[in-house]
């Protein structure tokens, strides 16, 4: 019996990994992005959901300033989507954590 049940737990213990892992921004589209970032925020703990909306927040108002102040013409949301794309929730966290202490520095 208990060899039964480690198989059963390792055969779920399998599949549960093998399900993907943390889901990522997707920056294919506009409609992609926009859902994706609904999904990724609801995947994260209830403590990490504030953070992450906090860092889109932050990213975009960034990304705004950066393309007004270089005379880029690419939108706040097309930067955006091609900085978050491939990144789960928590890189988005640490890569605008990673933003502020480097624009932190250059000043």
């Amino acid at each position: 019996m208990r060899i039964l049940l480690a198989i059963v737990f390792m055969m779920a213990s399998l599949f549960l990994s093998s399900c993907g892992g943390e889901p990522k921004m997707d920056g294919r589209s506009a409609a992609a992005f926009k859902t994706s970032i609904k999904t990724v925020g609801e995947s994260l703990p209830i403590a990490d959901r504030q953070k992450f909306a906090g860092s889109i927040i932050i990213l975009g108002l960034g990304t705004s300033l950066d393309d007004s102040f270089k005379g880029k013409d690419a939108t706040q949301f097309e930067t955006l989507r091609k900085k978050l794309d491939g990144k789960t929730g928590h890189e988005v966290i640490a890569f605008v954590k990673q933003e502020i202490e480097r624009k932190n520095k250059s000043f």
